[in-house]
């Protein structure tokens, strides 16, 4: 939160929380009176959670709940099954914005949701996805047809939905201007649909993009 709040304008920190802790909803809490944070981030399969598991989803849905009361995003690393996260943990939060990590680390994943989206299923209204990785980081992976399939899922899900970014290490890996040529600008996307890509801002920044310049 220190780091962040010297740079305002450029940094916007969200807490990160084990959805099925105890404390977790307190934790919302407490990260909702700090007026830089923006949202949370939870990860499903580094907190063990199982979404076969009753008792798990409970402890989602509580999660989910506390922050749509208290008006924080939340950025999702998801792994389990698409439809009952979908059908009992979504709905929990259909005020705020509910962003999929990694375009939910699968197109197959990406595609249900997609479904979700297009059947306008309650908690879907504020879906949204970011890019970082969504493809493979080998070029000689990213083959036609898996391009082709990404861009067919991305235009089900709706341009409008799609967030670009990066976590990639700049060393090691291609820049986040470099990764955005040789992924996005190689999809077979028209014009039109990559700047709007490029537009995009999360609604939970929007007020930091004002005045910016587009793309």
């Amino acid at each position: 939160m220190a780091e962040a709040a010297k740079f305002p304008d450029r940094l916007v920190p969200f807490c990160g929380v084990n959805p099925l802790a105890d404390y977790a909803s307190a934790e919302v809490e407490r990260c909702a009176a700090m007026p830089s944070v923006r949202g949370m981030k939870i990860h499903v399969r580094n907190s063990r959670v199982d979404l076969a598991d009753p008792a798990h989803v409970q402890g989602l849905r509580r999660f989910f709940r506390a922050a749509n009361d208290h008006g924080l995003a939340v950025v999702v690393h998801f792994r389990g099954d698409v439809e009952r996260f979908v059908a009992e943990v979504l709905p929990e939060a259909p005020d705020v914005v509910v962003q999929i990590a990694h375009m939910g680390n699968s197109w197959a994943v990406a595609r249900q949701f997609a479904d979700a989206i297009a059947a306008e299923r309650p908690g879907t209204r504020n879906l949204y996805f970011d890019w970082t990785q969504a493809l493979p980081i080998d070029p000689a992976e990213r083959t036609p047809e898996k391009m082709a399939e990404a861009a067919e899922v991305m235009r089900r899900i709706g341009l409008g939905r799609i967030l670009y970014g990066t976590d990639l290490a700049v060393r090691a890996n291609p820049s986040p201007r470099d990764w955005w040529r040789q992924t996005v600008l190689t999809l077979p996307l028209t014009d039109e649909e990559i700047g709007d890509i490029a537009d995009n801002v999360p609604p939970y920044l929007a007020d930091l993009a004002k005045g910016r310049p587009a793309g």
